[in-house]
């Protein structure tokens, strides 16, 4: 899923620049210093899982019936475009170039997709943020990389939705057990609930 995400991105940049497949490429940063690579470089710096999505329901009920999933782990993926060209100036060009680009076009979905690049049906949609790197943390990033600086763009890819297994089809919970000996059996899912509520309302 990730490479799908960065392979389409990569598609993308390279389409609206006019460039050929052989001026983009998808490596980590050491290979612009080891392997001297010309054009445009994009890496995965690394992924973080999206906070306000971790508590999603582990159930949902369509047409009366109930339905368990693991639910989705939604992610966001931290990039970084360099700029590597013979001429210091077409760097910083296409640099230019690739930022307005993103400025313009925020996110991508199936509904905004253009002709000849179909959105990959399995993303569900991304929307590109840039990011702002301070000088001590982009040091750092250059430092392990091998310590030449290059022109860059650094952006937040989310919401990459990493789907679980298939929903399970079960029974909806109508009973709770109390102190292991106690139950209480409910006629259904909606006075089950009045009576939590109640109960936890009068403390009990």
């Amino acid at each position: 899923m990730i490479q799908i995400a960065m392979e389409y991105l990569s598609a993308e940049v390279r389409h609206e620049l006019g460039l050929n497949e052989e001026d983009i490429s998808i490596e980590a940063l050491q290979s612009l210093q080891e392997n001297d690579i010309q054009g445009i470089n994009i890496t995965l710096l690394y992924v973080e899982q999206e906070n306000t999505l971790k508590n999603l329901p582990h159930s949902r009920v369509l047409n009366d019936r109930v339905f368990y999933q693991v639910p989705p782990f939604s992610i966001n993926l931290q990039l970084v475009l360099s700029f590597h060209f013979e001429q210091y100036v077409t760097s910083i060009q296409y640099l230019s170039e690739t930022a307005n680009f993103f400025h313009k076009k925020r996110w991508f979905s199936a509904e905004n997709q253009r002709a000849g690049q179909p959105f990959p049906s399995a993303l569900g949609r991304l929307v590109v943020d840039f990011q702002n790197i301070g000088l001590e943390q982009l040091n750092h990033i250059w430092s392990i990389s091998g310590g030449v600086h290059h022109p860059a763009l650094f952006y937040k890819v989310r919401l990459l939705r990493l789907e679980q297994d298939e929903a399970i089809e079960g029974p909806a919970i109508e009973s709770v057990e109390i102190n292991d000996e106690k139950q209480v059996i409910f006629s259904g899912s909606e006075e089950m609930k009045k009576y939590l509520k109640d109960n936890q309302e009068n403390g009990t």
